[in-house]
């Protein structure tokens, strides 16, 4: 992430830097180092689906760096962990995002897990977001989870290194 060459000091003076960290919520420190939340803004501990075939709000988030603007670069790196209540169990996830107040759209291709373990195992979308997507700040995040397996759940959690780094042009 960096500035670049932004043109004149006037313009230059506009765009500001920032990083947050999804889990917003303050928890006790743990001896490993690793915290994990779900839900809005990480104040569960995880989350859980209920009905099979229903996809859930495991998680959301508002990134708001307290200076509305227009995002010129964006990266976000997400990690989260996963297991389900029996073997052998299908699900999906994906991460959404959308300006605050807009409309949702897809920033991560679906996840499609045909076998998902009772043991937890961690996955992570990290790279460049989709500022077509999310254009402007403040915004907002959501992990979606579904179990696709009569009779079991899937548990979910974001953990702590979580991320947001953006160039904003203020406005």
């Amino acid at each position: 992430m960096g500035i670049g060459n932004e043109g004149d000091i006037a313009t230059r003076l506009k765009l500001v830097e920032f990083a947050l960290k999804l889990l917003k919520i303050g928890k006790a420190l743990v001896a490993d180092g690793v915290q994990w939340g779900g839900g809005t803004e990480g104040v569960n501990a995880s989350f859980t689906t209920i009905t099979v075939g229903t996809s859930y709000e495991a998680f959301t988030v508002t990134i708001d760096p307290k200076i509305a603007g227009d995002l010129l670069e964006l990266e976000l790196g997400l990690t989260i962990g996963l297991l389900a209540s029996a073997l052998n169990t299908s699900g999906k996830w994906q991460w959404w995002g959308r300006p605050v107040g807009g409309t949702w759209a897809v920033i991560c291709a679906e996840v499609v897990d045909t076998d998902i373990d009772t043991a937890e195992e961690e996955f992570t979308r990290q790279g460049l977001g989709l500022l077509s997507a999310i254009a402007t700040v403040p915004f907002e995040l959501k992990l979606m989870c579904q179990s696709d397996t009569a009779g079991t759940t899937i548990t979910v959690r974001v953990k702590s290194s979580s991320y947001a780094i953006g160039v904003i042009k203020a406005t």
